[in-house]
């Protein structure tokens, strides 16, 4: 990534790296600048977590990364007739920690290991934030939502296949307000 020009006319080079622990769990990021950086890290069976560190010039900052057991989100998401609010996604989180499900046919859905802490959770329908609330979630609790979507919007309905009729999983479908450049494509 590039980041800002500096005024010698040289650029600021913003790196965002990746790196994979050994089987020691240790890991080593090298060409970062100093100063306040944020490291994320992430694990199966373990909640996605955050933390802000001072880099030093002048020495190698050591950090020891702690990932915790995060709390189980679930619940139904449904119309205000009850019925089940299918296209919807539900959120929680931001960022490197975001956690994203998808609901079932009844309109259930879980989240596992979402960190504990203040966390936001939206439940979106078409691209649009249907029901949002922020909650306090306990380390060793489980969270139930059953958020009950906004229905005032047209809605789409529909399946997307390739050329050979086989659905399509896991990829997006974009609809938005059509201008008079769109009439007759």
């Amino acid at each position: 990534f590039e980041g800002r020009l500096l005024p010698d006319g040289s650029r600021e080079t913003v790196v965002a790296q990746v790196t994979v622990t050994n089987d020691a769990g240790e890991f080593v990021i090298d060409g970062l600048l100093p100063g306040m950086t944020s490291i994320y890290a992430a694990a199966s069976g373990s909640a996605p977590m955050r933390q802000g560190i001072e880099l030093r010039a002048t020495a190698p900052t050591e950090v020891t990364l702690r990932l915790e057991d995060g709390v189980r989100v679930y619940g139904r998401a449904t119309l205000p007739d009850g019925k089940p609010a299918r296209s919807t996604t539900v959120l929680s989180g931001h960022g490197f920690c975001m956690q994203r499900a998808r609901l079932d046919r009844d309109g259930r859905f879980e989240l596992a290991n979402v960190p504990t802490g203040m966390t936001r959770l939206i439940a979106s329908r078409l691209g649009r934030t249907s029901a949002r609330q922020s909650q306090l979630l306990v380390a060793g609790e489980d969270f139930e939502w059953n958020p009950v979507l906004n229905s005032r919007w047209s809605r789409i309905e529909g399946a997307l296949h390739n050329e050979h009729g086989q659905p399509l999983s896991d990829w997006y479908v974009v609809a938005h307000k059509a201008s008079r450049h769109d009439a007759g494509m």
